[in-house]
């Protein structure tokens, strides 16, 4: 009898020392929610260049604000509820300082190149209208046309990677036309004529540099000199072939 009621009181013992564990970790855990609780919210903005998604992203937060209040408000959901309504966003930052300030700082996509004349392609390999980035200068973007084929609202990762490859001494001289991978075209600013190339060879500069030559040569020889006189003025330079230059002729 003294054994089992031995028992009993260190059972009693052991289930109010973890009752009051528990109690003490509960307590704990609302010390620390507390502390982790902001006492403001600040809505913080980056590399947002529209004026629409500015309102739609601010008016989001202070619809958050205003129905889950400041101690309840969770960066996470935000971050969900603004993803459906802006897909310019890369990104959501948290933060509560010292003095228990909440930062909420929200970063945009910054545009890469300039699509045409109404469309920009993004770091984030979407394709939006130029109204998305108002507040952005466009004109410091390398520009580029794509063939009707492509247009979707978004490019492969490889053909993104391809564009940034592309050196910046082909952006200043050419106007790019971009067709498909075995056909892309760069229009001379300086000389006016055209160059065909495909996604191996517009990399070789070896064979740019030597079309000077070439049209030094075509002019000594009076090469075309008929057909130029029947108004065939622009030269085409081919240079999708190992070792050969092709030359032809085409109207304006």
């Amino acid at each position: 009898m003294k054994k089992i009621v031995g028992w009993i009181i260190r059972i009693a013992l052991l289930l109010g020392l973890v009752l009051g564990v528990v109690k003490v970790g509960f307590i704990v855990r609302r010390i620390f929610a507390g502390l982790a609780s902001p006492s403001e919210i600040k809505l913080e903005t980056k590399g947002i260049y529209s004026s629409f998604h500015l309102d739609v992203i601010k008016e989001v937060f202070n619809n958050m604000v205003s129905s889950e209040g400041i101690k309840k408000f969770n960066p996470d959901l935000y971050y969900r509820q603004i993803s459906k309504n802006v897909d310019m966003v890369s990104e959501v930052r948290w933060n509560i300082d010292a003095s228990k300030r909440g930062v909420l700082e929200v970063i945009g996509v910054k545009p890469s190149f300039s699509l045409g004349d109404d469309r920009v392609i993004a770091e984030n390999r979407k394709i939006y209208p130029r109204g998305c980035f108002e507040k952005y200068d466009l004109s410091s973007l390398r520009k580029i046309v794509i063939s009707s084929s492509y247009s979707c609202q978004e490019i492969s990762d490889n053909f993104y990677q391809f564009l940034q490859r592309i050196p910046p001494e082909l952006w200043d001289r050419y106007t790019i036309t971009y067709e498909w991978p075995t056909l892309i075209k760069l229009k001379d600013l300086i000389k006016g004529w055209e160059v065909v190339l495909d996604e191996n060879n517009i990399f070789d500069q070896g064979k740019l540099e030597q079309l000077e030559l070439v049209s030094d040569e075509i002019n000594s020889r009076k090469l075309f000199t008929k057909r130029c006189q029947n108004g065939a003025t622009s030269l085409i330079f081919d240079l999708r072939f190992d070792r050969r230059i092709l030359v032809r002729l085409q109207n304006n």
